[in-house]
């Protein structure tokens, strides 16, 4: 008994690209139902064992698409998260959750105070209904954590389904146009009833639709999670922190000074030369307030004049923060970024242009966030590469020119990657220490790494990244 190829017609019978094997007693098409080890001839009622090798090639076929599309699923439920929490489900609410936590958790909890004592005065409640309103109070806090873990985990059950083009075959008894799902080892002919089985030709473009359809469901994971990232930030009150440490003091010592000086002014209280110091605390707390302001709007104008210096120069566009990022990374990276990459300090910024025909990004980011989140400079040169772009991943081979190109770039202390989605490099710490002292010459010192990222793409024989559908 023969393989099936992409032919294989019995006697009397169309050629067939479903795949078949051939009967050894009348020589009909027999079409493979199934993986098992033997078939039946529907003409001479025969039963011969199947090539070991065409089980092994559908069996192959079977576990690539298949493992292809269980990852597309994951990718696809890990959207529907990140979606949920941080995109539109997240946003479904106009405030902060910070706000939303303190008018459900402490506002909620005070109204039904508010409302017994109320009640109580009013006559409506017995004064020993005091005794029970801690019951409703808890009540209310319990069911609002139920609900929100409700909601929160009823979205870990919501899976993401991957559809892949059907491939289409012709039946092998009778001629019919018909189809297969992709990753099916068999399928039914609507006509006759026949055994359907992709080809060899089929397979490879079962695959190929498998592949596409991870690598659509990846980008989209990638987006939604930088989209997360950003949403994350613009929650994040870790630049009020100077605020709320100084108007806390602030308030208690601006009270106080007016309070005591309206009392000592009625004479309801002894004048003290106290209030003197009072008045000077409150006022010093404002000014240290006022000059922190000062002093970030200042570093914020002076990175936004070098960076709109430098993008008049190279004929690009800034944005502040992670706007303008995101949405480059969106348009031309095809890859993963490290979410933790994406917490900008009080002045990151980022700048895009064309570099040599290749769309190119610079994230300076000359403040970090903490000692874990430190100060940082990240290049982007989107680039389809050879042989990366066009796979599942791995690691460039960096030889030849474009091994010298990628060696004189880690030679100035630049960490280079070379992936699916282009080259990104990294700025070494007293790279990003220098831009910090002084950006308007520091910014321009690294429009020639750009240039060497594009000497390094070249050697590698790359084409300018294409926008993301």
């Amino acid at each position: 008994m023969d393989g099936s190829g992409d032919g294989g017609g019995g006697p009397g019978r169309p050629p067939s690209t479903a795949g078949t094997v051939v009967c050894e007693g009348c020589g009909g098409a027999v079409a493979l139902g199934s993986l098992d080890e033997t078939v039946t001839c529907p003409w001479c009622g025969r039963a011969q064992r199947v090539d070991p090798e065409v089980l092994a090639r559908l069996s192959r076929y079977l576990e690539e698409v298949r493992g292809r599309i269980a990852r597309a699923e994951e990718e696809k439920a890990q959207s529907a998260l990140y979606d949920r929490y941080y995109g539109k489900g997240g946003k479904a609410f106009a405030w902060k959750p910070q706000l939303a936590a303190v008018a459900l958790f402490i506002g909620v909890p005070l109204s039904i105070a508010f409302g017994f004592v109320g009640l109580v005065k009013s006559g409506a409640l017995p004064e020993s209904a005091m005794r029970v309103m801690p019951i409703p109070m808890t009540g209310a806090i319990v069911l609002m954590y139920v609900l929100y873990f409700a909601w929160y985990f009823s979205g870990r059950r919501k899976g993401g389904r991957v559809a892949v083009a059907a491939q289409a075959v012709v039946c092998p008894r009778c001629g019919a146009a018909g189809s297969l799902a992709a990753g099916s080892a068999s399928g039914t002919c609507a006509f006759c009833g026949a055994a359907l089985v992709p080809t060899g030709t089929v397979m490879r473009q079962g695959v190929e639709d498998a592949r596409r359809a991870w690598r659509a469901a990846r980008m989209e994971r990638f987006r939604k999670e930088r989209e997360a990232m950003r949403t994350m930030a613009g929650w994040s009150a870790g630049s009020w922190t100077p605020y709320l440490i100084i108007g806390s003091f602030g308030f208690m010592t601006g009270a106080g000074s007016v309070i005591f000086s309206i009392l000592m002014l009625t004479g309801r209280e002894k004048r003290s030369p106290a209030i003197f110091v009072m008045w000077g605390i409150t006022l010093a707390l404002a000014a240290i307030a006022a000059g922190i302001a000062l002093v970030r709007r200042a570093r914020r104008e002076r990175w936004a004049g070098a960076l709109g210096a430098l993008a008049a120069s190279l004929r690009g566009e800034t944005s502040p923060g992670l706007e303008g990022l995101v949405g480059w990374l969106n348009a031309y990276w095809a890859g993963p970024y490290p979410p933790a990459s994406l917490l900008p300090g009080l002045y990151g910024a980022s700048l895009r242009f064309v570099c040599r025909g290749f769309p190119a990004c610079l994230y300076v980011d000359p403040v970090g966030v903490s000692d874990q989140y430190k100060p940082k400079i990240h290049l982007f040169l989107a680039a389809w590469v050879p042989g990366l772009s066009d796979g599942e991943g791995g690691e460039a081979r960096l030889e030849g020119a474009a091994g010298d190109a990628a060696r004189a770039l880690r030679d100035a202390g630049f960490e280079v990657e070379v992936q699916e989605a282009g080259i990104r490099t990294a700025a070494p710490e007293g790279t990003v220490g220098a831009v910090r002292r002084d950006p308007h010459r520091g910014a321009p010192a690294l429009v020639p790494v750009f240039d060497a990222m594009a000497r390094l793409a070249a050697a590698l024989g790359a084409s300018p990244g294409p926008v993301i559908p």
